[in-house]
């Protein structure tokens, strides 16, 4: 399921790759009820875009996935992906395109006896809305003091 907006490019490579018939594009959800369909998963797979562009930003989909409290997998050569996912004890970061690595890492996350992760929970709140909201006024405070 993807909630929103799929880019003409994920289209054609999901038709490229014979699985566009499993992919279900619906209208996008509120937040608090996107959060709840996040929270009901196994775990969140957040995907790496091979593009030199994407270097420069996170991807604002990590924060949520973090909000959510799920183990997430990223593939990932983002450094920040990593500081963010492994630092914060949320998840699991392979490279892109390390399918063994990948297929371990599902398989780990979704054996039985899997326990979940320790998560940090101050480092998490850390990528919080509010404690960055809050350190952003904090800046703004100190750059607009006269």
């Amino acid at each position: 399921e993807n909630y929103g907006k799929l880019s003409d490019r994920d289209r054609d490579l999901a038709a490229a790759l014979g699985v566009d018939d499993l992919i279900r594009v619906l209208p996008p959800l509120p937040f608090d009820r996107g959060l709840a369909r996040l929270r009901g998963a196994d775990a969140l797979l957040l995907a790496g875009w091979d593009d030199p562009a994407a270097r420069l930003f996170v991807q604002g989909k990590a924060f949520d996935y973090l909000a959510a409290a799920r183990p997430i997998l990223a593939e990932s050569a983002h450094p920040d992906i990593r500081r963010v996912v492994v630092g914060t004890g949320a998840g699991t970061v392979v490279a892109p395109g390390d399918v063994a690595a990948m297929t371990a890492a599902l398989r780990a996350l979704l054996a039985p006896s899997a326990a979940p992760s320790p998560r940090d929970e101050a480092a998490v709140r850390y990528f919080s809305a509010p404690e960055a909201t809050a350190r952003l006024a904090a800046l703004f405070d100190e750059v607009c003091r006269p």
